[in-house]
């Protein structure tokens, strides 16, 4: 398991076919908030690198056993064909579980992000600090918020349909 990069400050994850479960570890106190260098619960790295994936492990049941007394669980996402999901990766400990597949049923998901510039997309990779943890909240209580008002939501097919044909209307002009 891992958390991904700065690139996955905002996330979309669509399942077009085949079947996966996405498994997240969260904290009940926001995790690296405190010490944004540091795993949730743990000391900082002296380095000042992110932790190694094998202390937040999302398949090590023994290990999240152990989490679980400081606020840690373990919860799974199922996605079928035509499961959609928005979140923030960047931000939580995180791994796929992917369903046996075939040549004639594969399993292909499309992943949205944020695209930087290589050297500007390595730097925040490693930046986990004060400022990143108040980016990732606001990003997090906007989604929240906006979702709750009812403004963040899939559109209909009848939507998609009628923004189909607004834009090859558009193109006849």
């Amino acid at each position: 398991s891992h958390k991904d990069g700065a690139t996955s400050l905002l996330h979309l994850g669509v399942t077009l076919s085949g079947s996966r479960t996405v498994r997240v570890g969260v904290y009940s106190d926001g995790g690296w908030r405190d010490d944004p260098l540091a795993p949730q619960g743990g000391a900082r790295d002296p380095a000042g690198d992110p932790p190694p994936a094998d202390r937040e492990n999302v398949w090590d049941d023994a290990l999240w056993s152990g989490l679980g007394a400081r606020g840690g669980q373990r919860k799974d996402f199922p996605q079928q064909c035509g499961s959609i999901y928005l979140s923030a990766p960047y931000s939580f400990e995180h791994g796929v579980r992917f369903d046996p597949s075939t040549k004639q049923q594969p399993i292909i998901s499309l992943q949205c992000r944020f695209a930087f510039e290589p050297a500007l997309g390595k730097e925040m990779n490693r930046l986990r600090d004060n400022v990143m943890w108040d980016i990732c909240s606001t990003i997090s209580e906007t989604l929240s918020r906006m979702s709750s008002a009812g403004h963040l939501r899939m559109p209909s097919m009848e939507e998609v349909y009628q923004a189909e044909a607004d834009l090859g209307a558009s193109e006849t002009r």
